[in-house]
């Protein structure tokens, strides 16, 4: 349980640390929380390095994940070409286990990252409320996928993306923002939870 929370607060800090402005989205049903952009001097948060979703991370076949992590990866059909796989090291336990796809669409590579969780929807909606006062910077929004799933979209100087939840998973699909654009990350979203359903 430990180790699982630590990951996600690991996965929340990047995001909390590098996102800033939040683009604009025509999906509808959004909230925004605004911030300003980290003044000179702030430290901005770590390089986010999408060539290895994991620090502890260890490379597999894709299709070999799920005899690791003890679930069934999805893999979204329209989003660019699958590059790499990664999992945690080994003696990670199953239940704290993740999945981390690095996949390329042609403008950039980007992360979908899909794990167990025992978070809830008012967990990642709460997450909207960021705290500025606390180092997170940028700005945070609520916004619908295609079929009405809420998500969490985070963007900013150094990476766009999204979180949400699926069931007993969370998904969070990330890239860099100079490549990876706020639509790039809605838009590889919604194909990987059409690929669920």
């Amino acid at each position: 349980m430990l180790r699982r929370k630590t990951r996600l607060v690991v996965c929340v800090g990047a995001f909390l640390a590098v996102a800033a402005l939040v683009v604009g989205l025509a999906v509808g049903g959004t909230t925004t929380n605004s911030a300003p952009q980290p003044v000179e001097g702030e430290f901005p948060g770590p390089p986010v390095n999408v060539d290895r979703p994991f620090v502890d991370g260890v490379t597999i076949d894709p299709g070999n994940a799920a005899s690791i992590a003890g679930f069934s990866a999805v893999f979204p059909k329209h989003s660019g070409n699958l590059v790499a796989g990664y999992v945690h090291a080994s003696g990670t336990s199953p239940d704290d286990q993740a999945i981390g796809l690095v996949y390329d669409n042609g403008t950039s590579r980007f992360d979908v990252i899909e794990d167990k969780t025992r978070m809830t929807q008012a967990d990642l909606t709460s997450l909207a409320g960021c705290d500025h006062g606390t180092g997170c910077v940028g700005a945070w929004t609520l916004v619908q996928l295609q079929d009405g799933t809420q998500a969490l979209e985070i963007s900013g100087p150094q990476t766009n993306g999204l979180i949400w939840l699926h069931g007993e998973r969370r998904f969070d699909v990330f890239g860099p923002a100079a490549s990876f654009s706020v639509d790039a990350a809605v838009s590889a979203s919604n194909d990987v939870e059409n690929a669920i359903t």
